[in-house]
């Protein structure tokens, strides 16, 4: 899945229940991403960190390693990665959990399939702007190091004559 382009992203769904992961596979793939299924965070975020993919859609209860745990560990792997987090337990402490930690959406199930697809959309929208954004700003740091390096010959000069103490001279005033 590393190697997927933008019209293509790929998708890591995780979730215990196999009938959810099936299902949202489908989805995904009708709709033309790549999709990966992992049954826990651990089995997540080993493909996680092998493929590296645009979207992860995790379920938040799951033995092993929960949702939350795991955007946690994939988000320190890549800062940039678009998470939806899915759960059947309205818990406000869990979706805040979620957000604070990355998380581009926490969605209630049962999911509603074309809301799902809008907030893959969105995340990944998101994750395109946070990356452009990075990029521009390494871009620009180096272009400003870039400046100052060229600058540097032409500035040395006038920094050292500008070291140099100027003679003392006596303010002009009444003679005396």
């Amino acid at each position: 899945m590393s190697g997927v382009t933008p019209s293509h992203p790929g998708v890591l769904i995780v979730d215990d229940d196999r009938h959810i992961r099936d299902i949202l596979r489908e989805l995904f793939i009708s709709s033309g991403y790549q999709a990966q299924v992992a049954a826990d965070g651990r089995e997540a975020l080993e493909l996680f960190d092998t493929d590296r993919p645009s979207l992860t859609v995790t379920d938040v209860h799951m033995p092993v390693m929960d949702g939350v745990e795991l955007l946690k560990k994939a988000r320190a792997i890549d800062p940039d990665a678009a998470f939806l987090v899915l759960t059947g337990v309205a818990n406000v402490q869990t979706a805040v959990e979620s957000l604070k930690f990355g998380a581009y959406d926490f969605i209630m199930k049962p999911v509603h399939m074309d809301e799902l697809l809008i907030a893959a959309e969105r995340a990944l929208e998101h994750r395109g702007l946070l990356i452009e954004r990075r990029e521009h700003q390494e871009g620009e740091q180096h272009a400003n190091c870039a400046w100052q390096r060229d600058l540097r010959p032409a500035h040395d000069p006038v920094v050292a004559a500008a070291g140099r103490r100027p003679a003392r001279r006596t303010p002009p005033g009444p003679a005396r």
